[in-house]
């Protein structure tokens, strides 16, 4: 999903799929990890047992989970399992998707390269929710300039910012456009009618 700034694989060159990989995923060990304790802050043991639920970055549980012998098992974050796959189902646009995360889509696709069960459905609500929402972000780009967006923009995530900007930056090239070739059209058509004034002053002289 170019789109979306990112995917399952890493992009080393491209700030939001960094941001998104230091995003928390909840695991579970399916191995026990020695002398790291200090991972949990809940624990006092020196070492994490096997079957202990913690939260890593992306890129460390990605590292962790492809593994010859898998490390740890990856279970989806909250706003991606079922209950909120529901709410984005009803109605998309109405939700504040900022607040489930500002890298919402970016975190959803590198979620899908961990094979959860439930991967099929969270890649088809990911893709039916951005489809939902874009023409309305696009809609609401072309006609910024009459309206305060601010509010509007406060609900997108990164990758639906960035269609915004880009829907701005187009209709604002329209603009100039129609104002430019309107100017050249207005002048084509006032010399036009001025020529054929004075054609119809000759054959009238003649």
């Amino acid at each position: 999903m170019d789109l979306l700034g990112g995917g399952g694989e890493g992009d080393y060159f491209n700030i939001d799929d960094i941001l998104a990989s230091q995003e928390k995923v909840p695991c579970v060990l399916d191995l026990p990890l020695i002398r790291l304790g200090y991972l949990d802050p809940t624990s006092e043991s020196e070492h994490i047992q096997r079957g202990s639920k913690l939260e890593f970055p992306i890129w460390l549980a990605s590292a962790l989970k492809n593994q010859r012998t898998p490390i740890v098992n990856v279970d989806l974050p909250k706003f991606y399992k079922d209950s909120y796959r529901e709410i984005l189902a009803a109605d998309a646009s109405v939700v504040d998707l900022h607040k489930l995360g500002p890298y919402f889509y970016i975190v959803g696709c590198k979620l899908l390269a961990f094979h959860h069960p439930e991967r099929a459905d969270v890649s088809r609500s990911l893709f039916e929710s951005y489809l939902n929402r874009v023409l309305g972000v696009i809609d609401k780009a072309q006609h910024s300039y009459v309206a305060d967006t601010n509010t509007f923009i406060r609900r997108l995530d990164v990758s639906e910012r960035r269609v915004f900007a880009a829907g701005q930056k187009a209709a604002r090239e329209m603009q100039v456009w129609s104002s430019l070739h309107g100017h050249l059209l207005h002048s084509r058509r006032k010399r036009k009618h001025s020529e054929a004034t004075q054609d119809e002053e000759g054959d009238t002289n003649g």
